[in-house]
């Protein structure tokens, strides 16, 4: 097998996940589906992080910042539903992303530089 590849031959994003502002650093490496959903990394990020859930959180892609509706919350104008949104999509040409989950103790996650694998 060649050593390049183009993307549709692609299944997966790894990605290096930090937490950040905490000693000793704590951070993990997750491979994830070219076709996961923001919802779903959500939960992955969770897993991955030990976390139960059960708080808010919000996704940041240079500008653009996405988070789950919930009912009988306001929804901000700058924040785009996370529904059906894929991590490639948000992702675009960036390499990088943050996560912010809880937002009462701000645990802020970032994303760097993912890697695409076979």
């Amino acid at each position: 097998m060649s050593t390049t590849s183009t993307q549709k031959d692609l299944h997966a994003w790894q990605l290096y996940v930090e937490l950040e502002d905490v000693r000793p650093k704590v951070w993990r490496r997750l491979l994830v589906p070219l076709t996961i959903e923001l919802p779903r990394l959500h939960v992955m990020l969770l897993w991955g992080m030990g976390w139960d859930g059960g708080h808010v959180h919000e996704f940041v892609f240079g500008r653009d910042h996405y988070g789950a509706t919930e009912p009988g919350r306001e929804f901000p104008d700058d924040l785009t539903p996370e529904e059906d949104v894929t991590l490639t999509e948000a992702l675009g040409t960036r390499k990088t992303f943050e996560y912010l989950y809880d937002f009462g103790d701000s645990w802020w996650v970032s994303g760097q530089s993912p890697h695409l694998e076979i």
